[in-house]
């Protein structure tokens, strides 16, 4: 009787053992996958984080342009103006009778 219980807890054990042996392969492989999965990804993370610098890098540059372009703009507007104004004091000028009479 005792050698049916040894036999029935030592089939039990085989059993857990092989079932283990089952589970450990399959992490075994899901290890594998996994890991040639986070290989990809490592790579294209850090492709991505390289775009990302540049694209900031990029974003600064074209800020500075913008706000230089804006500068620009600004001063030639200020020109512009000054330009005006000149032309309204040159007709003013031009057209006052006593410059007339000194032609």
């Amino acid at each position: 009787m005792f050698g049916k219980v040894l036999e029935s807890v030592f089939s039990k054990f085989t059993s857990i053992k092989i079932q283990c042996l089952k589970i450990w392969d399959e992490l075994e492989m899901f290890s594998e996958i996994f890991g040639s999965i986070l290989s990809n990804i490592v790579p294209v993370k850090i492709q991505c984080l390289k775009i990302w610098d540049e694209l900031e890098m990029f974003s600064e540059i074209f800020d500075s342009i913008i706000s230089n372009i804006v500068a620009d703009k600004i001063q030639c507007l200020k020109i512009w103006d000054e330009l005006e104004m000149f032309s309204e004091i040159f007709d003013s000028i031009i057209s006052n009778p006593m410059y007339s009479a000194l032609i």
